[in-house]
């Protein structure tokens, strides 16, 4: 047996947990978790641009495409219809009449209507009637292609307006896809 004498001693034991740091250097923050690579949520929006007929007709042109699935579905959407066909889409024959530099201001929807407030680059369309019936009917068919919606109030700048060019198109109203 061996005993131990105050000369001799014992090696020390590592202790498990480190002593604690002097409280005034400061302690590393844990590291953050982010999540997993969750999907982003995303949905299919269709939009209305324009294609022209053999001859020379203006026709709908619904193109469908993946969009992110956000809090405004209404404004993300008709954002989208503002920015024009992708170049690939451009490619097949599918152009906007709906004229440079138009913003939407604001959209809701209340008891089937929406209302989407644009800028006054909306009224300045350089194809005349048909230009003016066409951008119109692409606001109305991309809108009313939601489930809740029936029809658009167009306004200009938060207001409304009996007609949107000199030609004549009314849009003091709601409009609908009947109307075209």
């Amino acid at each position: 047996r061996r005993v131990l004498f105050r000369s001799q001693t014992a090696p020390a034991a590592v202790p498990a947990v480190p002593p604690a740091a002097p409280a005034s250097s400061p302690q590393p923050a844990p590291a953050a978790r982010t999540p997993v690579d969750e999907p982003a949520k995303v949905r299919d929006g269709v939009l209305y641009f324009i294609k022209l007929s053999a001859d020379g007709g203006i026709l709908p042109a619904p193109v469908t495409r993946r969009m992110p699935a956000g809090q405004a579905p209404l404004s993300e959407t008709i954002e989208a219809l503002l920015a024009g066909p992708t170049p690939e889409e451009t490619r097949e024959g599918i152009l906007s009449l709906i004229p440079p530099g138009t913003a939407l201001q604001s959209a809701s929807a209340k008891d089937g209507t929406a209302s989407l407030s644009f800028n006054e680059n909306l009224r300045f369309n350089s194809f005349g009637i048909e230009g003016f019936r066409g951008q119109v009917r692409q606001i109305v068919f991309t809108a009313t292609e939601f489930p809740t919606v029936r029809n658009v109030q167009i306004l200009i700048d938060g207001g409304k307006v009996d007609f949107l060019s000199p030609e004549g198109l009314y849009i003091g109203k709601p409009l609908g896809r009947e109307s075209f």
